[in-house]
C-alpha cells in the first residue's frame, strides 16, 4: 500500500505527523498507522496539501472510501 514514505517525505514534513521517532516507535511495537488505506490516503493528501499541491492532495482525498474521515480536515486546518 502507498504511504507518505513513498513520496520522499522529509524529516521536517514528518513533524506534521508526529516526527520520525514516533513512526520508528510504532514500527518497533508492530503498530501499522497506515493499515487502513483511507488513513494512508488521508496522510498523503495532507502531505501534498502542506507542499501546496492542492490537485494531488484532492486526488488522494478522493480515493478515501469512508468520507467521514474527511471531516477531520477541518480540525487539521
Amino acid at each position: 500500500m502507498e504511504t507518505i514514505f513513498d513520496h520522499n517525505v522529509t524529516d521536517e514534513e514528518l513533524t506534521r505527523f508526529g516526527g520520525r521517532e514516533s513512526f520508528e516507535w510504532c514500527k518497533e511495537h508492530n503498530i501499522d498507522l497506515f493499515e487502513n488505506p483511507d488513513d494512508a490516503n488521508y496522510a498523503i493528501g495532507l502531505l501534498y496539501s502542506g507542499r501546496g499541491d492542492k490537485e494531488k492532495a484532492n486526488y488522494y482525498w478522493s480515493k478515501i472510501k469512508d468520507k467521514d474521515v474527511l471531516g477531520a480536515l477541518v480540525q487539521d486546518f
